[in-house]
């Protein structure tokens, strides 16, 4: 700092003449290579013309001389001659600086900062030797300088001139330091300052989106403040600095050697010019820091411009003075150019600030390297002016990424962009473009990439699935839209229907004894509240209003109430009318019409009054109210209660009146069937009950419109159940049995008496048999049948007594004798059947059961004269174990009495009504099929000693015993009987099922099993007819450890647990599982796929481009509108193809092609439709064949235009060579060549129709396609299309400065860019799209480069024809 300013005083001191002289004496020479010309204001410039500076004299012994500079920069010399033609071009402007001209001195510094302020000094100086004391101290020669080129030397010139207050306007220094105003208060510069290149490379990380960079900087002053810089501007952006290293400022050079080319580097034109060479004399920005001086010199002839426009007394200076230009002092330049604000003639506006800075204008360079060497290609600009933040203007196509990429940005990110739905969370301990991406929570949404925050929607919106987009919430209702509410308004108006059905019936009938004995008033009152009861459920649906709540419950407590008082008087009128016969009781006055009729209006009376100061005092009203369904909320429509206490009297009241007539029906159970009608609205109210109990939990726990639903379906189930329950008997009766509608049917009682029936069954048998001469001819059966009195005592002594008979004495004769019986039809029971069986079995005397079951009977050792019609309870445990099967009951537990039968005296009840009759049908039918087959015996034949047969007149037991054994036969209800090694027949069970009436228990016959031997047996149940647990009638009980598996999954046991335990696996993608319950998954075949619940194999999906598709229909009406376009366009040619304009535009090569693009258009149908071996041979053939012709009509036309202009010249005559003739051969040749081409392809590797397998949403897809065949074939075609194309791009831009009106080559440049542009774009999106998509890829590209061709060529020329006619004559087209 001390050196400095020494040097500052010892040069003021030298130049100001304070050494004691009495004139100033000039020190310093002027150095060699200076330009000068004169002028009335004369600018200087400093410029290293050469690169290297002579060395200076050390030993300071002599002066140096005749040394120059060396090694010529011929950049910096077009910078020189950039000023001096700057400033002859503002000479030769009279409106810029009128009367005034400019001149200049440049200077050559040799790069070398002594050198630079050695020529400034000698610049500001002047040349003469010496000067007068009255002008030692006047204005400097030159009171403005453009330079220097570099910092440093600007630094030293600043420093050194600042103290004259002479200005200097730099055209390349760019140092940050010099924007410091207070220290050089005098310096200007046209070149952006270092920090605002770093600004720009912050704000082209953020354009281009990368978040995540290395930088890397030299060794030196100039890298390290970069850096800073640059480090500083993106500090507060998302862009972060993965690492940052220093390095060598010859890094390109390793870069080249390592041949890195996959990365993307970002540098100022210095790092790129570094150390590549001498041979990179070019500058980067090409033109740009020679704009720079030619901005810098008209900055200083527009302040100077200013300064002439300057008015006496309204002068910037002391008293209004203006500056006097023509001896100009420097700070009245540098005022001047302080305000310099004006617009360069190429449209840039030009200012310096506060800082003496321009605005920020930078070139964006992009290396092409091609054959070794690199290009700088300009891409693009970025200007910041003051109070902006700065534009970009970059020509994205122009820019060959890392990589040779031109296609793609890079990507840079240390994390991927937040998709919209989700928000950015910074990683802990990361930079903050570290992230990650959380998705929004419910009711949250982000629509940006890159969200911060998620926005909560607003009140009655959602987030969609995406968490994108705000919708509104679900309303949800019971609607008659709803297929829920169509369903349970068809049911409401079926039910209403029938009930008016029935009505209709009981009026038609209404005089019948069935009818009247009904109490037909009553009856009709109750089908009309029955009616209204099924109408009120159409209230419950659709939108809640104020009116439908206050409606729906008033509505149903009335209705219900006056039914249920309907059926309470029916029940009371049964219970007095069977009190009534009693003696003594006259109780029926206290029940007549009118009582009947008071006593439902008051039940009535009592819920409207509820329902009254229900509606009053706190009626139902409509409410919204939110919910959650599959975490989304929706707000749900319904009528608020009001008043739960009314509501609850309500159902209250109607449940106390139920409860008492279900209490009053059930008193009158035992009452006579045909008078009671009892045992109907017992089993009407039970329903009834079950319904509105099950109700109250399902009514809580539904949501939404589903407990609308399921108090609609509580309405409707019960009203069918009083509806069914009470008048479907009755008009059974009326309509298909009116014999049973009379009197005396009314009057009689029936009575059961179960073993009687046994008895009348046996003598119904005997007697049937009897009156069959083919089963027994002459041969009769009897009986002998005894009370047993089911005791086993008695069973014994009826046995005893029947095969011993009842006289009192025998003879010696008969005491050996056959016995009375023998063979006994017995016992009921199987403790019966084994004494009888113990006691008898001595004398060899079988007995056939029809009720014995016990599993100890089958023992034919001890038993083995036992037989039955019964089967054993063995069989029956294996029955009901399939039983269990059948109905899925994998989970069951056991429960036994402790007996040996289990079961108790107390069931000896039948509990199939009519199965044990069947079973003593059966014996006799055994008994007298064994005796048949005695009577078929044949002497000599017979089964016993010598051949014998029974004497069947004196039977002896064995005998009968023997033919038992082997009897076979079917019954006549086709039933097949036999008996086993053990006694035992053949498996079959009635299924019987427990229905509660009236407190008593009917068992109902739903179904049989069959298991003959063999067989595993066989079920037939009617599962309508079965009433479940808890008087459920719709739905089999599960009962399962593990629910089934149902078809699409396959059982995996649990461990350690019992196999009906177990997860259900779903199948993998491909296999199936058909059947519930399955152990394994099947795969599917070939050409198949599993569907989504993988249940049933699927074909799989066939995919192609067709003429159905929504994409094959717009195609092939795009194709189709192209060729009507251009056939259009050939009418109108053909119609005015003797004008001037048509006939100079060739008509004949013209209408060829307008014919080739014809075909161009259609060649595009061929592509769609299903793939077949003609098509796929048609395709590429028409396509590449139509579109050469087309582009060789384009060629030859060229051809004709530039030789057409150049035939024009002396000495040429061209135009011979391009004839009619030559330029048909010339299409011909090119169109052979590409139809050589295609039929090599289509005979050595033609296309075929393929199918190709992709996967798309987890799904296998068949494309159907055209195989290429040969790829090379495919790539020649349209590598010779490409060719032809560029040929004729190329000559038609060699022709584009020909005459216009004869010049077509603009129209075909332009149609071939576009069909360039076109089927570059087609190469990576045909390789890119999936399936028929590639299709429509190049049916596109067909269709696009076409219509480009169609409207670049004939567009202008229809326009001409037919819109401007006055231009289509000879004289316009001679015209320039």
């Amino acid at each position: 700092m001390y050196a400095c300013t020494l040097l500052l005083c010892y040069l003021t001191g030298q130049l100001l003449g304070v050494d004691g002289g009495g004139d100033c004496q000039l020190m310093v020479k002027s150095i060699s290579g200076n330009v000068y010309q004169a002028g009335d204001v004369v600018i200087g410039g400093l410029f290293p013309v050469h690169m290297e500076a002579p060395h200076p004299e050390m030993e300071f012994k002599r002066k140096k001389v005749n040394d120059s500079c060396k090694i010529f920069n011929q950049r910096a010399y077009r910078w020189l001659q950039t000023m001096i033609f700057a400033v002859q071009e503002i000479n030769s402007n009279p409106g810029l600086l009128p009367n005034l001209s400019l001149g200049y001195l440049a200077a050559d510094t040799c790069l070398e900062e002594s050198t630079t302020l050695v020529a400034a000094m000698t610049m500001v100086t002047g040349q003469d030797v010496s000067l007068a004391d009255t002008d030692c101290g006047s204005a400097p020669t030159v009171p403005v300088i453009i330079g220097d080129a570099r910092s440093s030397g600007s630094i030293v010139v600043a420093d050194t001139l600042g103290v004259f207050d002479i200005p200097m306007v730099s055209y390349f220094a760019s140092c940050v330091c010099l924007s410091d105003s207070w220290k050089y208060p005098q310096f200007f510069r046209t070149m952006p300052s270092d920090a605002e290149e770093a600004q720009a490379m912050a704000k082209l990380l953020l354009l281009l989106g990368w978040t995540w960079v290395g930088l890397v900087s030299a060794d030196d002053d100039f890298g390290r403040f970069g850096s800073q810089m640059l480090m500083e501007a993106l500090r507060g952006t998302e862009v972060c600095v993965a690492y940052h290293e220093v390095i060598p400022k010859a890094l390109f050079q390793e870069v080249a050697h390592q041949n890195i080319t996959d990365k993307q580097w970002i540098a100022n034109d210095a790092w790129v010019t570094y150390g590549i060479g001498k041979s990179l004399y070019a500058d980067v920005s090409q033109l740009r820091i020679t704009y720079n001086v030619y901005k810098a010199v008209y900055a200083i002839a527009h302040a100077l411009h200013d300064m002439l426009a300057c008015q006496p007394g309204k002068g910037p200076f002391l008293n209004g003075q203006c500056p006097d230009v023509r001896r100009l002092q420097p700070a009245q330049i540098h005022h001047y150019l302080r305000r310099v604000n004006f617009t360069t003639p190429l449209g840039e506006r030009i200012y310096f600030d506060q800082n003496g800075d321009p605005p920020a204008s930078y070139d964006i360079i992009n290396w092409h390297v091609a054959e070794g060497t690199i290009q700088f290609v300009h891409v693009g600009h970025f200007v910041s002016y003051q109070g902006s933040s700065g534009q970009f203007h970059i020509d994205m196509d122009r820019v060959v990424w890392g990589g040779g990429n031109r296609h793609m940005v890079p990507v840079s990110v240390c994390s991927s962009p937040c998709s919209p739905g989700t928000r950015k969370a910074v990683q802990k301990g990361r930079p903050v473009c570290c992230f990650d991406c959380l998705p929004c929570a419910g009711g949250e949404i982000s629509n940006e990439i890159g969200s911060l925050e998620c926005v909560r929607c607003p009140e009655r919106f959602w987030s969609n699935s995406n968490h994108t987009v705000c919708v509104a919430q679900q309303v949800d209702f019971l609607s008659y839209n709803d297929s829920m509410g169509m369903i349970l308004s068809v049911i409401s108006v079926a039910g209403a229907t029938l009930t008016a059905a029935t009505s209709s019936t009981f009026l038609y009938y209404r005089h019948t004894p069935f009818v009247r004995a009904n109490n037909s008033e009553v009856s009709f009152m109750l089908l009309l509240s029955l009616k209204l009861c099924f109408l009120c459920a159409l209230a419950f649906i659709g939108q809640p209003v104020v009116l439908s709540c206050m409606l729906r419950h008033t509505l149903f407590g009335i209705s219900f109430v006056t039914c249920i008082s309907c059926l309470l008087s029916r029940t009371v009128m049964v219970l007095v009318a069977f009190r009534s016969t009693l003696p003594g009781k006259n109780l029926m006055r206290y029940v007549g019409p009118t009582q009947q009729r008071l006593g439902i209006c008051i039940c009535t009376l009592v819920q409207g009054l509820i329902c009254m100061l229900w509606l009053t005092l706190a009626p139902p009203q409509p409410a919204e109210r939110a919910i959650q369904e599959n975490q989304r909320p929706k707000i749900i429509l319904e009528c608020a209660m009001g008043s739960v206490v009314a509501f609850s009297l309500v159902l209250g009241y109607i449940g106390l009146l139920a409860c008492l007539c279900l209490f009053l029906a059930f008193l009158a159970r035992k009452l006579p069937d045909n008078f009671n009608e009892a045992k109907l609205i017992t089993f009407s109210m039970l329903i009834f009950c079950a319904v509105w109990v099950a109700f109250v939990p399902a009514y809580i726990s539904s949501p939404g419109k589903y407990s609308v639903a399921v108090e609609i379906f509580a309405i409707l189930a019960s009203s069918y159940g009083l509806l069914l329950c009470i008048f479907a008997p009755k008009c059974y009766i009326i309509l298909l049995r009116p014999e049973k509608n009379n009197k005396k049917h009314l009057m009689t009682r029936y009575f059961n008496q179960r073993a009687y029936r046994w008895l009348q069954t046996m003598i119904f048998a005997v007697q049937e048999i009897n009156s069959n001469p083919g089963l027994l001819p002459n041969l009769s059966l009897g009986y002998l049948a005894a009370d047993t009195c089911l005791e086993e005592s008695t069973t014994l002594v009826a046995a005893m007594t029947m095969v011993t008979g009842q006289d009192v004495s025998l003879a010696d004769t008969d005491c050996g004798s056959a016995p009375t019986v023998p063979v006994i039809i017995g016992d009921a029971r199987s403790s019966g059947s084994i004494v009888v069986a113990d006691t008898l079995g001595v004398f060899d005397i079988p007995m056939v059961s029809y009720f014995a079951s016990c599993v100890c009977l089958s023992d034919s050792w001890k038993y083995p004269l036992f037989f039955r019609t019964m089967p054993s309870d063995a069989e029956e445990a294996q029955a009901m174990a399939k039983l269990l099967r059948l109905l899925g009951w994998a989970w069951v537990g056991l429960v036994s009495a402790d007996d040996d039968f289990g079961i108790g005296k107390s069931l000896y009840a039948d509990v199939s009504q009519l199965r044990i009759t069947y079973n003593v049908y059966k014996a006799v039918y055994a008994i007298a099929h064994a005796l048949h087959d005695m009577l078929a015996c044949q002497p000599g034949k017979g089964p016993f000693l010598n051949g014998q047969c029974p004497d069947v007149r004196r039977l002896q037991p064995a005998q009968i015993h023997h033919y038992l054994r082997r009897v076979n036969f079917t019954t006549p209800l086709g039933e097949r009987i036999y008996f086993d090694q053990n006694g035992d027949p053949p498996a079959s069970y009635d299924i019987i099922n427990w229905h509660v009436a009236e407190g008593t228990i009917q068992f109902v016959h739903v179904g049989h099993f069959v298991s003959y031997q063999g067989s595993s047996g066989q079920f037939h149940i009617d599962m309508d007819r079965v009433v479940w647990g808890g008087g459920n009638r719709h739905m089999v009980p599960v009962s399962v450890c593990s629910s089934p598996c149902p078809p699409g999954t396959r059982k995996a046991v649990q461990k350690g647990r019992p196999v009906c335990c177990f997860d259900c696996l779903p199948c993998a993608g491909g296999e199936i599982s058909n059947e519930i319950g399955s152990l394994e998954c099947v795969r599917c075949p070939e050409r198949f796929w599993s569907n989504s619940n993988h249940t049933v194999c699927v074909a799989q999906q066939v995919d192609f481009l067709s003429y159905n598709d929504s994409m094959g229909m717009i195609l092939s009406i795009i194709s189709v509108a192209g060729a009507t376009l251009t056939a259009a366009t050939s009418s109108t040619f053909l119609f005015y193809r003797h004008t001037p304009f048509v006939r100079a535009n060739n008509s004949e090569v013209s209408f060829m092609l307008l014919l080739s693009l014809k075909l161009c258009f259609l060649c595009a149908l061929a592509f769609i439709g299903q793939p077949a071996v003609l098509s796929c041979m048609l395709r590429h053939t028409l396509f590449g064949i139509s579109f050469v012709t087309c582009i060789s009509c384009l060629l030859s036309r060229t051809v004709v235009v530039l030789v057409a202009f150049r035939s024009t010249l002396p000495g040429k005559n061209l135009m011979r060579y391009v004839g009619p003739i030559q330029q048909r051969l010339g299409i011909c040749i090119c169109t052979l060549v590409q139809g050589l081409i295609c039929m090599l392809w289509l005979t050595l590797a033609p296309p075929q129709p393929a199918e190709r397998a992709i996967q798309e949403n987890q799904r296998p897809k068949i494309i159907l396609e055209c195989a290429m065949g040969s790829v090379v074939a495919f790539s020649l075609v349209l590598g010779y299309i490409g060719l032809l194309a560029c040929l004729c791009l190329l000559l038609a831009f060699l022709a584009r400065k020909l005459p216009d009106n004869f010049n077509e080559a603009k129209l075909i440049t332009f149609s071939m860019l576009i069909f360039c542009a076109v089927w570059v774009a087609f190469v990576p999106a045909y390789i890119s799209s999936p399936g028929k998509y590639s299709v429509a890829v190049e049916i596109f590209a067909i269709l696009a480069s076409s219509y480009g061709l169609l409207l670049c060529i004939f567009a202008p020329k229809c326009y001409i024809i037919l819109l401007r006619p006055e231009k289509n004559n000879k004289k316009h087209l001679m015209t320039r």
